[in-house]
């Protein structure tokens, strides 16, 4: 029930994606577009630094009532807190350097966009550390009825679509939102300030920066391409690429709520050395994430014409291979996920760094071939692509072994939520 309620959560939050994406997409400029895309990389980036310090702990503390479990809690909520404020002076403080250099990817609402975004992610990262995966399917779900609501009555007053306008109201769904499910989850909790209270905690955060490092890197093979496209091809090139992947990444839902799922259950496995039961939810994750993947991709690629027509008023009609890269894409990341999940409940973080960061290093080199050979603007996905095939060959041995050492009877259970190695 759990997997399926994750599920509906996972396809609420790929709905709110799409419609934000096609909504700029079928009734902005195309540059517009581009700049919103680029907006929102930004977010996701900031998402996994901000999962190094918050909701990875979050996930993988056990699950148990208590004093004890709240007053971490308390302790990473100070953390977001802290977080959140920082993340909105730097965005306003990048804002007005690009808007006194008159760079095209300006826009004032992002100081405001990116932080509500943050928000959401803790929150429903906290919905799923206390096993609340019905609440979390509701933020979800609220913020798209929200969205809707805002960007429908927007539009009926006769307002233009603009970068500006539309991270704003989204802003508003997503902060709006995201700000009472957190009163209602925290029931009166309040964070840590006080250094006596927070120095008992400080062993939770002793892990975050080979978690940095992971997500970073991570990051890098997942984002690069935006940053390359946006800066080597153009916006409009960028936006082409967006389109598609929007139609696409409902196929990485499949991935993303059993990840939601499956990581606080294969930490409480790991606790019990369970070794052969995390191999088989693994591997079963892995293969129906991929075949879910490929199984909508091709449904993507085969009534496109109708997509392209339909949702984006026949603006990327031509888009050649690009569907087949991003199908491939997605597949990988369903792999790469399920590793990656397997080696967080194991608490091999600086394993699991540095497999991350030579899978940044593959994705770099491919990106700069695809420069140098003057290769069309889609082969940059296939640099992508190499580093996820680098991560999952460098990630399987690696789970594998940790697994086999698992199952040795020396083994003490892990209780406390310090970092492993």
């Amino acid at each position: 029930m759990n997997f399926l309620l994750s599920f509906a959560e996972q396809a609420f939050g790929s709905l709110l994606t799409f419609f934000i994406n096609m909504w700029m997409a079928r009734n902005g400029a195309q540059t517009a577009y581009g700049v919103y895309a680029f907006w929102l990389a930004i977010a996701w980036i900031l998402g996994s630094a901000q999962a190094t310090l918050v909701t990875s702990h979050l996930l993988t503390i056990p699950h148990k009532d208590g004093p004890e479990r709240t007053q971490v809690e308390r302790l990473f909520l100070s953390v977001q807190i802290l977080f959140l404020l920082l993340t909105m002076a730097g965005i306003y403080g990048l804002s007005c350097g690009m808007r006194a250099y008159g760079s095209p990817f300006y826009a004032s609402a992002a100081a405001v966009f990116i932080p509500s975004f943050l928000l959401f992610q803790y929150v429903r990262a906290f919905a799923f550390s206390r096993q609340r995966t019905r609440l979390a399917m509701f933020l979800t779900g609220g913020i798209l009825l929200l969205a809707v609501c805002l960007l429908g009555a927007d539009h009926a007053a006769g307002h233009p679509v603009t970068v500006d306008r539309s991270l704003l109201l989204t802003a508003l769904a997503y902060g709006g939102v995201s700000t009472g499910m957190l009163l209602y989850l925290a029931g009166g909790m309040t964070p840590l300030w006080r250094w006596a209270a927070i120095r008992p905690n400080l062993h939770y955060l002793h892990s975050s920066g080979w978690l940095l490092l992971g997500a970073g890197s991570a990051e890098l093979i997942n984002r690069l391409y935006s940053f390359v496209v946006a800066g080597w091809y153009g916006t409009a090139a960028l936006a082409l690429l967006t389109a598609v992947q929007v139609a696409i990444r409902p196929a990485w839902m499949l991935s993303a709520a059993w990840m939601s799922v499956g990581l606080p259950r294969l930490s409480q496995m790991w606790d019990r050395g369970e070794a052969h039961r995390i191999v088989r939810m693994t591997t079963l994750g892995t293969l129906g994430c991929a075949a879910g993947s490929m199984i909508w991709s091709f449904m993507v690629i085969g009534g496109w014409h109708w997509i392209a027509h339909t949702l984006y008023h026949d603006r990327y009609d031509s888009v050649g291979i690009v569907p087949y890269l991003w199908m491939g894409n997605v597949m990988l990341g369903g792999a790469v996920t399920a590793l990656n999940c397997t080696m967080l409940a194991m608490r091999k973080y600086r394993i699991l760094a540095l497999v991350d960061l030579g899978g940044a290093v593959v994705t770099c080199m491919a990106m700069g071939g695809v420069i140098v050979a003057h290769l069309s603007f889609p082969w940059v996905v296939s640099a992508t692509m190499a580093g996820q095939l680098a991560q999952c060959l460098l990630m399987l041995p690696l789970a594998l072994r940790a697994l086999g050492v698992a199952t040795a009877p020396a083994r003490a259970p892990h209780t406390d939520g310090r970092a492993g190695n």
